[in-house]
């Protein structure tokens, strides 16, 4: 599956240096942000997940088939006010659901 080694690639050698979840006064100038750009106080991100259609990987049977049918890996992400990307994950099996992830 090159799709799941391309994804598995960027997450372990390009996510952890680009993508940080703020902290400290980043994180509060975040909850400014939002509260100024969306009047939503004490935010700290928006989250969303979906799921992405895959072909059934060998060897693994239906734990990536989900309620649409499919076979599927879930892709969630989180942004800050400005929609720059604070959190990524994405690879898990789509039977989870993403309240898991």
């Amino acid at each position: 599956m090159l799709f799941i080694e391309v994804v598995y690639v960027l997450c372990k050698e390009f996510v952890p240096s680009m993508i940080v979840f703020p902290e400290g006064q980043e994180l509060m100038r975040v909850v400014r942000d939002f509260r100024g750009l969306s009047n939503l106080p004490f935010c700290a991100g928006a989250i969303d997940g979906t799921f992405m259609r895959i072909e059934k990987p060998y060897h693994w049977g239906d734990v990536y088939y989900y309620f649409m049918k499919h076979m599927a890996i879930i892709l969630f992400v989180c942004v800050d006010a400005h929609g720059n990307f604070t959190f990524v994950s994405a690879g898990g099996a789509g039977q989870v659901g993403d309240a898991h992830i």
